[in-house]
């Protein structure tokens, strides 16, 4: 296998990892915080209402999905293009961020969720390229 697809194949099962293993943990989030009487969604007003009535527990299960998300996208990247550590975890990261971002601007969210989704995920994909290093160099 040529390198370029490699690199290629290394980007896209990170990525896809990333945005499975967010899926996964969210699901049992919305599973174990389930509302007792499903809330009207249908306006932007509505959602606010009900992420702002949302326990600590979701945010923090969500919060862990976006880092554990970013973690293991990397690492799957790093370990089948077995090298360019920070540039695949950077890949993972940078992807998870986004996609909280328009969330984030989208439905809004409590301050300190925001702020520590803006520091945890790109400290986490830091993390994961500085270890991913180790096995794959640059």
């Amino acid at each position: 296998m040529s390198n370029r697809v490699r690199m290629a194949k290394a980007g896209v099962a990170g990525l896809c990892s990333a945005l499975l293993v967010v899926a996964a943990i969210e699901l049992v989030a919305h599973a174990v915080y389930a509302p007792s009487v499903m809330p009207d969604i249908s306006t932007p007003e509505a959602m606010a209402a009900y992420v702002g009535s949302m326990p600590l527990g979701a945010f923090l299960v969500v919060l862990a999905a976006y880092v554990a998300g970013t973690v293991v996208g990397g690492f799957v990247g790093i370990a089948i293009a077995r090298r360019h550590a920070m540039r695949f975890a950077a890949l993972a990261g940078g992807l998870v961020l986004l996609a909280s971002i328009a969330n984030f601007v989208a439905v809004p969210h409590p301050t300190w969720f925001v702020v520590a989704t803006l520091i945890d995920v790109p400290l986490a994909a830091w993390l994961t390229g500085w270890a991913g290093r180790a096995w794959a160099p640059a």
